[in-house]
């Protein structure tokens, strides 16, 4: 990571509705503080999402103080804000005697480059850590004792990982020991919470140098088994030689989170244990395989059902090498079995597969060109799906004479076939025809 050219900060430069949520708190007399990861980005030239403040009132002044207030956090000490067009999180230190406690809530912070406030409406820094030291060379340390810290929330041995893939933050030595160390009490940290770091951490500029660090750390033992054994060394995906069979097809993925997830699990059919037979080395059980060990993380995270659909159905209808040999009709036959608005995420993801294999600029070109013909089918109207025939299933029973059941899917399955071989064929006079001689 380069060292930082921090950009100042003044109160002028935070967000009208940050500065009205703290002005309102301000006024009613309690004291209030700027803290956490906005100060961060700030200085760092990057935009904040972000906005929290710590204040000396209770999460009861604050509903008082707020018409527009989302209390779901108040066991905690927190309330969600709604100022402007914005959203402001508002927490009660845990000692509400004033500036002191300020100090002792930043002394609580996870890292240094995290324990930064500013003092309202005075615009004073509070730095008390040298975070902003660290930011400038680039470094993540602990708050004091890096042993206390991950033992206070075992999470954050996790979180140190994904602030290395969003930022390229290099783990100062005492943290990252302590950071080994501590890694076990990962077992005891809620799904829902590894999920969502692990989400931010693959959708980082640096994921490689993330992943590095928890195959280093010991975090990919705890967390993602599945992977272990991965080949997840930065330096040597940078240096070349990548395959799809490395880390670098999260690398070359766009920064989306399905795409990334597919990208993650993209070998993992290869070291499942569930199936032994050799259709998996080669063909679309292999890629089944892997949707279904993707299909089971993401289950033991607690992700959402249409994320796991989503992300099961890139791994499952990807391209392979055989696309080059595809005529019109077998890419419309493709096309016929996706769920058609995937199909932007397939080719993106394929795509990234092809460039990571190989000699790159001829995998792309070729790609590029398979690309444009199968957009091109999609808009030129040749596709017919099922659902697009002529006719229907009441058209089938009654030139057939035949009753609702089994026979009239397969027989409007042939159909669409027939329709697939030649898009000119869907007219409702020739399929009739169709019919009527077959079923003779």
């Amino acid at each position: 990571m380069r060292k930082q050219v921090q950009v100042p900060l003044r109160m002028s430069h935070l967000p009208r509705h940050v500065r009205q949520v703290a002005r309102v708190i301000h006024d009613a007399g309690f004291g209030v503080w700027i803290v956490g990861g906005a100060l961060r980005d700030h200085f760092m030239g990057i935009p904040p999402k972000d906005w929290d403040v710590a204040t000396t009132a209770s999460p009861e002044d604050v509903v008082r103080l707020f018409p527009r207030v989302f209390p779901v956090g108040m066991r905690h000490g927190t309330v969600s804000v709604l100022a402007g067009r914005g959203v402001v999180e508002v927490t009660r230190l845990r000692e509400a005697d004033g500036r002191g406690s300020v100090f002792a809530d930043l002394a609580r912070r996870d890292f240094t480059v995290n324990a930064l406030a500013l003092d309202y409406p005075t615009g004073r820094l509070l730095d008390p850590f040298q975070g902003r030291r660290d930011l400038r060379r680039g470094i993540l340390r602990a708050v004091g004792d890096p042993t206390e810290r991950f033992r206070e929330d075992p999470l954050r041995v996790l979180r140190a990982c994904r602030l290395v893939a969003q930022y390229g933050f290099r783990i100062e030595r005492r943290t990252f020991l302590a950071l080994r160390r501590e890694v076990h009490g990962l077992q005891s940290v809620a799904p829902e919470r590894i999920r969502d770091e692990i989400f931010k951490l693959i959708l980082g500029k640096h994921v490689l140098e993330g992943f590095t660090c928890m195959h280093r750390g010991g975090v990919m033992e705890q967390i993602l088994p599945e992977l272990q054994g991965r080949r997840v060394n930065a330096e040597r995906e940078h240096a070349g030689g990548g395959s799809c069979d490395s880390m670098a097809l999260l690398a070359a993925c766009p920064r989306c989170l399905n795409l990334r997830l597919a990208a993650l699990f993209h070998q993992t059919g290869e070291r499942s244990e569930s199936r032994g037979d050799r259709e998996l080395e080669h063909g679309r059980g292999f890629y089944t395989e892997s949707a279904a060990v993707a299909c089971r993380v993401l289950q033991r995270w607690r992700a959402s059902r249409r994320r796991m659909k989503e992300v099961t159905h890139i791994l499952e209808h990807h391209f392979h090498e055989e696309f080059q040999q595809w005529d019109d009709e077998a890419i419309r036959r493709f096309l016929a079995n996706i769920e058609l608005e995937r199909l932007e995420d397939i080719l993106l993801f394929s795509r990234a597969c092809f460039v990571t294999q190989g000699h790159k600029a001829r995998s792309r070109k070729a790609f590029d060109s398979f690309r444009w013909r199968v957009q091109g089918i999609v808009a030129s109207g040749e596709l017919i799906l099922p659902a697009q025939l002529a006719i229907d299933g009441e058209d089938v029973m009654e030139i057939l004479g035949i009753g609702p059941g089994p026979q009239v899917g397969a027989w409007l399955k042939k159909l669409h076939e027939k329709v697939l071989q030649n898009p000119c064929l869907n007219e409702r006079k020739i399929l009739v025809d169709f019919l009527k001689k077959a079923g003779l």
